[in-house]
């Protein structure tokens, strides 16, 4: 499995950049006590998180987004109707409102 790298390299797909070593992406919903209700396919290493949930995660959810909200990371914001980011609050003393 290759693909080909911005600058040109070409590199194995399941190559993680972020830790300099190989690995899958697995995102799955969890209950709000962290247990996790079911994982979706392996996506490989590179790709992103936010991609990797689109495909597998958002389309299962969207059917119950008027009833169930889901919660979601600042690294999801853009997932779409029924995903609520939460934002920690500011480190300076600001408070969100």
């Amino acid at each position: 499995m290759e693909t080909v790298f911005v600058k040109g390299r070409s590199i194995d797909e399941r190559y993680l950049g972020k830790t300099g070593g190989f690995g899958g992406n697995a995102p799955g919903p969890t209950r709000p006590d962290g247990l996790l209700i079911w994982t979706s396919v392996v996506e490989p290493g590179g790709v992103a998180d936010i991609e990797a949930v689109r495909r597998h995660v958002l389309p299962a959810l969207y059917p119950f987004a008027a009833t169930l909200p889901t919660l979601a990371g600042p690294g999801y914001q853009g997932a779409g109707h029924g995903v609520v980011v939460l934002l920690p609050q500011p480190s300076d003393g600001n408070v969100l409102s």
